[in-house]
């Protein structure tokens, strides 16, 4: 449980994993009764959120910018209500500061079982490293679309077009030309 108080706040981050399937958060916000005012949720909503200059540390002022162009903000629930807000623990967010009352929130770490299979399909892919494969290419590569924090990173831990992408690529670096 997280209780924001007036004059609270939480510049923009992203939350670090905290187990080792972890791959969203949950933020479950509580009515509070009284006079509350600030303390919404912005999440930000694009795409392309770190576009980082390794000479300059101002992670805050770039995070601020990414708020300033494409956010969401989830705002206090009404009475006899809750707010329910799910996003990709990398994903760039911030609480703005209380200017009256209380924000309440349950934070839970989503986590995914690793033994699921994901269900998209991905013919065209599949189809495109057999042709680099068929050409003798040995050794491919791929970027991923989340942000991964710390050093023991395990295939499981991967999120969405990621994770599909990892299995993809397994399976061309372990089958046999077909």
């Amino acid at each position: 449980m997280v209780i924001y108080k007036k004059g609270d706040h939480f510049t923009w981050h992203i939350d670090s994993n905290h187990r080792k399937n972890m791959f969203a958060t949950m933020s479950v916000q509580l009515h509070v009764t009284g006079d509350n005012e600030g303390g919404e949720l912005i999440v930000s909503s694009r795409d392309n959120m770190w576009e980082r200059d390794d000479d300059n540390d101002e992670e805050e002022e770039i995070l601020q910018s990414l708020y300033d162009v494409d956010s969401v903000t989830v705002s206090a629930p009404k009475r006899d209500q809750i707010t329910v807000t799910v996003f990709y623990q990398d994903t760039p967010h911030m609480i703005t500061e209380v200017d009256s009352g209380y924000r309440v929130s349950l934070i839970f770490d989503v986590t995914l079982d690793p033994t699921e299979e994901l269900t998209i399909e991905c013919l065209a892919l599949q189809s495109d490293l057999q042709r680099i494969k068929d050409q003798g290419v040995k050794r491919v590569g791929f970027l991923c679309n989340h942000i991964y924090m710390g050093t023991d990173l395990d295939p499981s831990q991967l999120k969405g077009t990621d994770r599909l992408g990892y299995g993809l690529f397994k399976e061309y670096a372990t089958s046999g030309s077909r």
